[in-house]
């Protein structure tokens, strides 16, 4: 990051480098820009002596790994601001960044940093066209126009200057299932999450019995956009990483809402959704709904409900499958 100016003052903690400062404090991160007068507030918090989770003004999270010897990134927000300098005051060691998958609110970020030097990682089934679509998952967010849709709903001020510009990325790496990233007496594994998107990773990690899903598994999981898999394939990608729940026992690390473990019992929800979707549609007793509308189903009560794409996030605490009628096998 360069020389910086750090300061211990008598309520948090200042640092100074270049025309960009942080302050930090309770848990909040006040970022400023002394080149156009930018102020950005983010939250952090840490989760275990490895894991910090950094949560973006839109509610995005990204986590920053340490182990005695490197570091790693996962995920890079939706970019306001510049991740690169903020991921750095809290990686203890040279990073490089992994990508849970490649929508415009974890990508956003990784215009910021310089793929020569830092390695940017994501699975191949996210950089490259699905069958039938000319853009791939990364490049549907790629714009500045993009992340500003994004961020608009919560963020009504962020402008574009606010924004690295995008470029072409030309050192992008792969990030397959299965491969390990040794910081020095502690692993993270990419692990296969595909659903809500082709290449969607989770990352796990051992030592700390934690698995973090990025947008795989959440309280509201979103099957229905074009690149989404069908929720057969979900299904049984879930099921196989579920068979490995003693291994992150301490429960799964989100990528949007509260910074802190959810019990695993999520996935099974999830999977006994999915399940009982595919029944019932096999058996014919999916209801039907105009082709504009998606299906909303909750394991709960077992109810279906019509519902528009973009509805808003639902922090219950429950997990909730939003897929499209004509992707179920």
């Amino acid at each position: 990051m360069g020389r910086q100016n750090r300061r211990r003052t008598c309520d948090g903690d200042f640092m100074q480098t270049q025309k960009k400062s942080f302050y930090l404090k309770d848990g909040i991160l006040t970022y400023c820009d002394a080149s156009d007068g930018a102020v950005h507030e983010f939250s952090y918090k840490k989760l275990t002596e490895h894991v910090t989770g950094i949560q973006g003004p839109a509610g995005e999270v990204m986590y920053v790994v340490n182990g005695d010897e490197r570091s790693l990134l996962i995920d890079a927000t939706a970019g306001i601001g510049d991740c690169g300098q903020l991921a750095e005051l809290f990686a203890r060691h040279p990073y490089e960044i992994l990508l849970t998958h490649g929508h415009v609110d974890h990508c956003g970020g990784i215009y910021c940093f310089d793929d020569r030097r830092v390695k940017i990682r994501l699975n191949e089934k996210d950089r490259t066209p699905k069958p039938g679509l000319k853009r791939t998952v990364l490049e549907t967010g790629r714009s500045i126009e993009t992340r500003l849709w994004f961020v608009s709903p919560v963020c009504g001020w962020a402008a574009r200057a606010d924004f690295t510009e995008d470029r072409d990325l030309h050192h992008l790496h792969g990030l397959a299932d299965g491969q390990r990233f040794d910081l020095g007496n502690y692993e993270a594994e990419a692990v296969k999450l595909a659903g809500h998107t082709p290449g969607s990773m989770g990352i796990l990690l051992k030592e700390d019995g934690l698995l973090i899903t990025g947008d795989a598994a959440s309280t509201l999981t979103y099957l229905f956009l074009e690149h989404s898999l069908t929720v057969e394939q979900y299904v049984q990608n879930l099921k196989r990483i579920y068979k490995r729940r003693n291994e992150y026992k301490n429960g799964i690390l989100l990528s949007h809402g509260r910074m802190e473990p959810r019990s695993y019992a999520m996935l099974k929800e999830l999977i006994t959704i999915g399940e009982t979707v595919l029944l019932r549609y096999d058996r014919g007793m999916l209801p039907y709904y105009p082709e504009e509308k998606k299906l909303h189903i909750s394991t709960s009560s077992g109810e279906y409900e019509a519902c528009q794409a973009g509805s808003p996030h639902r922090e219950t605490g429950r997990a909730y499958l939003l897929y499209r009628q004509d992707r179920v096998r």
